[in-house]
């Protein structure tokens, strides 16, 4: 028998509720639905939260996850993650993340086959580009993107494409684009929902991604691997990022600058939202409009 759990947050709230009577899943990391799901679940599992909690540079209050798991674990179909520690430390969870994973890209993402799972991503997509065209030179770079290298990276860019899918490091490679004076061509999807737009601070009155998403005001962390995502909606926000930078790189230039797409995949619908440069930004509030 076969137990599927539906990761928590859920939202609107009336798709929540209609999943009355399932399996849950609330991770300590975002526990906004536990008293919800408590009352309406047929079983609930606690998540620790340690994996997202790392990726964002924080650490797991233990002691506080258990007095958590005190509070709800009063009903015998509930049930808690102990803590999840990969040997090796730091440097194996970023082996772990950075790997094909069978569950996660292999049904969503074209670059990654069933053949290179365990292969470092960013190895498997040089793989993929050169089973399709051997004439791109691919620089394979399987390490974190912390200031440094991005400093590195973005300066020797014509156009940078931001795929990642945590907060901190899309506002790192903002940083980087803004300092540099690159467009940044941004896309993401989680659920059913995608959304891009292109950040492109040569333009005295476009926005960066930090006066949408201010840095010192980080949202709850979510990610795929924990609250899945539509498999083509990925392609469908991916394709786009693609001919946006294609049109930047050709000479022909962007119409998404100052502009964020949404879409809402159940729909199939997309919301056009006009963006304003915020004067009082922290990354690009002041900056430079030579050429």
């Amino acid at each position: 028998m076969t137990i599927s759990y539906h990761g928590s947050p859920i939202t609107p709230r009336e798709v929540l509720l209609r999943l009355a009577g399932r399996h849950f899943c609330v991770s300590f990391a975002a526990p906004a639905d536990i008293a919800t799901v408590d009352a309406i679940g047929q079983s609930v599992m606690l998540d620790n939260g340690a994996f997202s909690m790392w990726r964002t540079g924080k650490a797991t209050n233990w002691p506080a996850y258990y007095d958590w798991c005190d509070r709800w674990l009063d009903r015998p179909t509930t049930w808690a993650v102990i803590p999840d520690v990969i040997d090796g430390g730091a440097e194996a969870q970023d082996d772990l993340r950075d790997a094909v994973d069978r569950a996660i890209e292999a049904q969503r993402q074209i670059a990654h086959t069933l053949d290179r799972v365990g292969q470092p991503k960013a190895e498997s997509v040089r793989t993929a580009i050169a089973h399709i065209n051997p004439d791109p030179v691919v620089e394979v770079v399987s390490q974190r993107a912390d200031a440094a290298l991005l400093e590195r990276l973005v300066a020797q860019a014509d156009v940078v494409i931001d795929c990642t899918d945590n907060f901190a490091t899309r506002q790192a490679v903002n940083a980087a684009c803004v300092h540099h004076r690159k467009p940044l061509v941004s896309g993401a999807a989680i659920r059913m929902d995608g959304q891009v737009s292109v950040y492109d601070t040569r333009q005295a009155e476009a926005p960066c991604y930090a006066c949408l998403f201010p840095p010192d005001q980080m949202p709850e962390e979510t990610r795929c691997a924990t609250l899945g995502v539509f498999a083509p909606l990925v392609g469908i926000i991916g394709t786009v990022q693609a001919a946006e930078a294609l049109k930047i790189l050709s000479g022909m230039g962007s119409q998404m600058a100052g502009r964020l797409l949404m879409l809402d995949g159940r729909a199939l619908s997309w919301t056009d939202i006009r963006l304003q440069r915020d004067p009082g930004c922290p990354v690009c509030g002041v900056r430079c409009t030579g050429a």
